[in-house]
């Protein structure tokens, strides 16, 4: 008991302690504004300053005196990942897809100068009482400035943006021939009509060997029946090739090559 009594006795004496310690730093940080406490107050102006000597630097032409000056041109190459996502996206957009392509591969092949940017060190605080400012200092992180500072690309450069170029308007051709496509065969193209009005309602089978009645509009669909030769069906609805009929209470889609039109009974 004597033991457990000791160790509760010094556990209570380190609180008070500590308590007393962060006590005195908040009041030495109050008083003489945090210049009395450990660790010493710190103020990020890293990144006021390194913005203000980027301003400064905004009048520099020659890559080589942008390179000197630490700053870092932005990359012209191909983001695989980015350009997969915007093409599958731009397939569903029609005619805005096949011209986001081509817009940028305009932009790339009329790109006359490259954009800089610099690496700045910037704080990352953490909120604590004790200080004035209410936070502490706990480390930094590297942040990415972008400047207006621009400079002519280099060869290596150049050929990247006119790969890049290339790339693009081939992702435009491919978009707008899928979406011309899909518009043609499913809109424009009368065969692949789902609903296309006939100007009669009864035909005749003028097939020998009868005519075959299928489940869809295909040579591969599943044949229903078989109408003999001379038979009457009626019409439902129909392409430039296949009609849909009504034939003894089975409806299915047959050939329009091997009917001939009668007047309604």
């Amino acid at each position: 008991m004597s033991f457990i009594n000791s160790l509760f006795k010094g556990f209570i004496r380190s609180a008070v302690n500590q308590v007393g310690r962060d006590g005195g730093k908040v009041i030495s940080n109050q008083v003489y504004g945090d210049s009395h406490s450990k660790p010493i107050r710190i103020v990020d102006n890293s990144h006021k300053q390194s913005k203000a000597h980027i301003e400064s630097r905004e009048n520099l032409i020659s890559r080589g005196d942008v390179e000197a000056e630490g700053l870092k041109a932005m990359s012209v190459k191909l983001n695989i990942q980015n350009t997969v996502f915007g093409f599958i996206v731009s397939l569903f957009i029609p005619l805005v897809g096949p011209l986001y392509w081509l817009y940028n591969s305009l932009s790339s092949i009329l790109t006359k100068s490259i954009p800089f940017y610099n690496i700045s060190q910037v704080g990352i605080y953490k909120q604590d009482r004790r200080y004035k400012t209410g936070r502490r200092l706990e480390g930094y992180r590297t942040v990415k400035q972008k400047t207006n500072i621009k400079a002519d690309p280099t060869d290596k450069e150049k050929s990247q943006l006119k790969l890049n170029s290339i790339v693009y308007l081939i992702l435009a051709a491919i978009v707008g021939f899928a979406q011309y496509s899909f518009f043609y065969e499913n809109v424009s193209n009368p065969e692949n009509a789902s609903k296309n009005e006939v100007d009669f309602k009864y035909a005749v089978v003028s097939s020998n060997s009868g005519l075959n009645l299928r489940s869809d509009s295909s040579l591969n669909a599943t044949i229903i029946t078989s109408i003999p030769n001379n038979d009457t069906v009626k019409i439902i609805k129909g392409t430039d090739k296949w009609l849909l009929v009504d034939y003894k209470e089975n409806e299915g889609w047959v050939s329009k090559k091997y009917l001939v039109s009668i007047q309604e009974n």
